[in-house]
């Protein structure tokens, strides 16, 4: 189990490193490196003037707290342990030495002794609080209470590495929806502009152009016209023959297959077949044409009902807000 655990993360790992170090990567985990290392540079800085601020006696017991000056405000947090009557509680508090009373208190005490308790610490609080000293020394025994004083816990330091893994996981995960809206962009150009091509192909190629005219002369008219990802692809596809001479139809079957677009890998295997075999492609292209009108309409229809869906939310704030706004004045004067 202790090797399958840790094969498990060490690919992770490997995974993880191999992400980081991708050309369009390198400069984002860079960055928040030095960021990371700056924030925890601060923080260990603090520490250690922290550090510097706080007197132990011989057993290490804090036993004072040194101001940076007198004529400051400064806030002190602690925490206390006490212990009184056979009860024991362990309390964190802020000693303002402004004179302004700040108490947070966690930790767990007996139910009956809870607020004698809060009471009895709030005090010695308040005492060490009008403390005008440089060094403020704290009480290791009060009454019939033994107290023991400590710094608060801070685990900022310790977390603030881990903000890297998530911040490439951030990172990532913002890639993919940057993708998926991109793939969705795509495909509805495709749904929109593929059936109107397929027209206009039956159209030129019943006029008497042989296909890669007809291709041609598409391409120039989405060439001057408005731009999207359809028409950028058919451009894309008639350059490419162009510079390398390849056969229209074989190019524009490879750039289908590279999009993962079942309506344009449909249509690009259709003008494939026909080539290969040498039929007639016009009857084809006429049901595929009719099969793409029909598949553009239900694409039109499932987008109209997913924007009823995302309306309905603050369509129902809406109602909401109309109903305090019409009710507020006959419950004001109830």
């Amino acid at each position: 189990m202790r090797f399958k655990l840790y094969d498990t993360a060490k690919r992770l790992g490997v995974r993880f490193y191999e992400y980081c170090i991708r050309d369009e990567n390198q400069k984002f985990a860079m960055g928040i490196l030095a960021i990371l290392l700056l924030l925890m540079g601060v923080q260990i800085g603090g520490l250690i003037t922290e550090r510097k601020s706080y007197i132990y006696n011989d057993k290490g017991q804090l036993v004072a707290f040194l101001r940076s000056s007198t004529d400051s405000a400064e806030s002190i947090p602690l925490r206390v342990k006490v212990s009184r009557n056979g009860k024991k509680t362990v309390k964190d508090v802020i000693v303002n030495v402004d004179g302004k009373k700040n108490i947070t208190a966690d930790g767990e005490a007996e139910e009956e002794e809870g607020e004698s308790f809060q009471a009895f610490v709030a005090g010695i609080v308040s005492r060490l609080s009008d403390c005008e000293d440089r060094i403020i020394y704290l009480p290791l025994k009060e009454k019939d209470a033994v107290l023991s004083w400590g710094k608060q816990r801070s685990y900022s330091v310790l977390l603030i590495p881990f903000l890297f893994p998530m911040a490439m996981a951030m990172l990532n995960e913002h890639r993919k929806a940057e993708a998926k809206k991109e793939a969705e962009k795509k495909l509805s150009s495709v749904k929109k502009s593929l059936p109107r091509f397929c027209n206009l192909l039956l159209l030129m190629m019943g006029s008497g152009l042989i296909f890669e005219d007809a291709f041609n002369r598409i391409a120039k008219i989405y060439e001057e016209g408005s731009n999207d990802s359809f028409k950028s692809f058919i451009t894309e596809v008639r350059a490419q023959c162009e510079n390398t001479s390849d056969n229209t139809i074989e190019a524009l079957t490879k750039k289908s297959k590279e999009l993962k677009i079942r309506e344009l890998s449909r249509l690009s295997g259709i003008l494939e077949s026909g080539q290969k075999k040498g039929t007639d492609m016009t009857s084809k292209l006429e049901m595929e044409s009719e099969l793409l009108w029909n598949e553009r309409k239900n694409y039109a229809e499932e987008r109209g009902r997913a924007a009823e869906v995302k309306l309905s939310f603050p369509l129902a704030v809406l109602l909401i807000v109309l109903i305090v706004v019409t009710a507020a004045p006959a419950m004001m004067e109830m």
